[in-house]
């Protein structure tokens, strides 16, 4: 999967899937998904037409204020309804697969180096840690953090643990430097009949 850079997480392609536009997506809609019963695209698993119609729903909404009104209002409901009239037989794994891929994107961060003594191991769910993370060290208000898209928060989070020497982000030149590792290796097994010295 192609590595974003923290540009494109600020402003990620549009997808559009049975004809609605997300929203990129934030860690509100990661936590209505969550919460709803789409969990299947954040956490995996199996997802279905049901998961689908929710994702569409959530994560074209606006905010996560807005989709909590929605909620109560009963709009929800509806605009489920609307979106299953759209659904035609054949069309519903493709639009999958671009949801799947819109999740893909979005929850895109970069990859980490962290020292092995510097991993803290939690039991509170990703979203949940990056929601406490950004009211903790950028301040953001409980109001605004759940609007923040997850790979921007990936992305922010990372820079401030490269920034404070807790850890690096993983670049091109750490690829390089594995690949050349893993074939040396090799070449010393098969030298040496697999011997692990």
């Amino acid at each position: 999967m192609h590595r974003i850079t923290p540009f494109e997480a600020l402003i990620p392609e549009p997808f559009v899937v049975l004809g609605v536009r997300l929203k990129p997506l934030t860690l509100g809609h990661a936590a209505l998904l969550m919460r709803f019963g789409g969990e299947c695209w954040i956490d995996g698993g199996e997802c279905g037409l049901d998961e689908l119609l929710l994702g569409i729903a959530v994560c074209s909404s606006d905010s996560f204020d807005a989709f909590r009104s929605d909620i109560y209002d009963g709009w929800i409901s509806k605009r489920i309804e609307e979106l299953a009239k759209k659904v035609q037989a054949g069309d519903s794994q493709k639009e999958m697969d671009l949801f799947t891929r819109y999740i893909q994107e979005g929850t895109n961060g970069p990859k980490m180096l962290f020292q092995e003594s510097d991993r803290k191991e939690t039991r509170s769910h990703a979203i949940q840690s990056l929601r406490v993370q950004l009211m903790r060290f950028f301040r953001i208000p409980q109001s605004e953090v759940m609007n923040v898209p997850v790979s921007v928060a990936l992305w922010d989070m990372a820079t401030l643990s490269e920034m404070n020497g807790v850890a690096k982000i993983w670049t091109d030149e750490d690829d390089a430097l594995k690949v050349k590792a893993e074939e040396f290796d090799r070449m010393w097994r098969a030298k040496n009949g697999g011997l692990n010295g």
